[in-house]
């Protein structure tokens, strides 16, 4: 079951209830913490308008299922331990909110074809225990605070921020994905999905 309402309202990103997600599908989070309001000031400051609302993103890894039911889910994320798939679900955003957004809503280099969920998660689950990139976010802090023609990237190799891991397995699936993979931020996905 597709639901129309997300956390960005005015949009048509599509978000599904726990039981109908599939490993694969995207986690976005609103978190209430002082780094999720940082991300999302960050976000506002590059003119994200209503996708700003989300600071962090993480991937359905395994059901945690009750008498067959899907009551929870094991999420993979990267932060700031480095990424990890062994998260619950319901504990990711404390005092936040968390939406589903199937995999699907993303597009792909082919009109009309599907990506490839098998693809997209080994290549997910491949990159757990990789580092975090703290740099990653140094970059993007610098180049949100300064003028766009001094854009200055860099990053330690082998690392991941959370949005940055995600694009990634979006695009080793067959996603469309525009820009520097490992500098996007939680709002340049979400809109990729606003069909």
């Amino acid at each position: 079951m597709i639901h129309a309402q997300t956390l960005a309202y005015n949009t048509a990103i599509p978000t599904i209830s726990i039981k109908d997600g599939q490993a694969g599908d995207a986690v976005f989070c609103h978190s209430t913490g002082l780094v999720g309001r940082a991300i999302r000031i960050g976000q506002w400051i590059r003119h994200f308008g209503v996708y700003k609302t989300w600071n962090h993103i993480g991937w359905l890894d395994e059901a945690v299922t009750v008498q067959g039911v899907t009551v929870d889910w094991k999420v993979g994320q990267a932060v700031s331990r480095g990424v990890t798939n062994t998260a619950l679900l319901s504990k990711i955003a404390p005092g936040g909110k968390f939406e589903i957004v199937p995999m699907t809503a993303f597009p792909t280099v082919v009109p009309n074809d599907h990506l490839a969920r098998e693809i997209l998660l080994a290549t997910l689950r491949s990159q757990v225990g990789v580092e975090y990139g703290f740099l990653t976010i140094a970059s993007i802090i610098i180049n949100i605070l300064t003028p766009k023609f001094l854009h200055i990237d860099f990053r330690a190799e082998n690392t991941w921020i959370c949005s940055a891991v995600y694009s990634w397995g979006l695009h080793s699936g067959g996603g469309t994905v525009t820009g520097d993979v490992y500098q996007r931020l939680p709002a340049e996905v979400a809109q990729s999905a606003d069909k």
